[in-house]
Formats: C-alpha cells, structure tokens, sequence
C-alpha cells in the first residue's frame, strides 16, 4: 500500500489498520517492505538553503492544487469515490483533500507533505517518519512544481550522494 497526502500520525494509523485486517481478513501479515509513503524531497548544503530553495516550488505545487480542490467537479469526483468504510478506521477523521492547504498560503500542507533540509536534516526526517509510521519504502517526488532542471539535478545529486548512502 502506497500513500501520500496525510500526516505521519495519519498514516501510522493507517497503516496499523492495513496490517491487522490483512492479518485478522486475509491470513497475512505485512511487514514494512509492504508500506510505502511518498514524499517531495529536497536537499540543499544547510536547512536554510533548502527552505528558501524549495519553498517558492512548493508553495506553487500546494497553491494549484488547493485551487483545483475548489471546483465543484473535482471535489465531487473525490467524494464519490469514497465510501462510509474508507475512513472509518481513522480517528483523525475524514479530510478532503488538501489537509491544511489553502490557495493564498499552502505551506502548512507542504510542511506535513514534503521533507526538506540538509542532507542530515533530510536522513533524521526520513527515519524518524519511516519508523513512527512503520513503513519500509520511500517513493521520493523530485523536481516538483515548476521547479527548473538546474535546481532540480543540485537537489538530486545531494540526495544520492549524501543521503541514500545513510538509509537502509
């Protein structure tokens, strides 16, 4: 099972539901290799750098999709496609989407949703959130937004040699 748009503790107990209907419904257990969260990612030398790099990105990214939210046939598609039992597991709740986000300020969501900072800023969030969450697999969304090439490949290349060496 693949997520996104929700926060640590969200997905934990998510995930923790997964887990127990698979085992007490389907004769299984999964384990963390079975979990995957995807996350924008974006690495700079220091945490500062990061912020001020992707931030401009990220607030583009979360403003279109707020804005999308607002149109009633996207909305209704979303909640047609959800029944009484999809979050019925939950006790934060059922949340359209985009949880926190509005148009003229989406940064709160970009917060919950996106992992930016120093390559050791980026390596502690990582496994702090793979472990509260109990998830094994991370699926990284890099460029993002209108985000050029150049910064792109910057952020990429920090990512592969700074971080994955640190990650499992």
């Amino acid at each position: 099972i693949v997520t996104f748009f929700s926060n640590v503790e969200a997905i934990a107990e998510m995930f923790t539901y997964f887990r127990t209907y698979a085992r007490e419904h389907c004769g299984w257990t999964p384990g963390p290799e079975d979990t995957a969260v995807s996350r924008h990612v974006f690495v700079a030398p220091t945490d500062e750098q990061a912020r001020a790099q992707a931030e401009p990105y990220l607030q583009q990214l979360y403003g279109r999709r707020a804005q999308l939210w607002e149109r009633d046939e996207i909305r209704q598609m979303a909640e047609a496609r959800v029944t009484e039992r999809s979050f019925s597991y939950s006790t934060h709740g059922r949340h359209s989407m985009p949880i926190g986000a509005r148009a003229e300020d989406p940064r709160p969501r970009a917060d919950h949703h996106a992992i930016f900072g120093s390559p050791d800023t980026v390596i502690r969030r990582i496994k702090e959130d793979q472990e509260a969450m109990g998830s094994g697999l991370l699926v990284t969304g890099l460029p993002f937004g209108p985000m050029p090439p150049d910064v792109a490949m910057q952020s990429l290349e920090l990512f592969g040699k700074e971080v994955l060496p640190n990650l499992r």
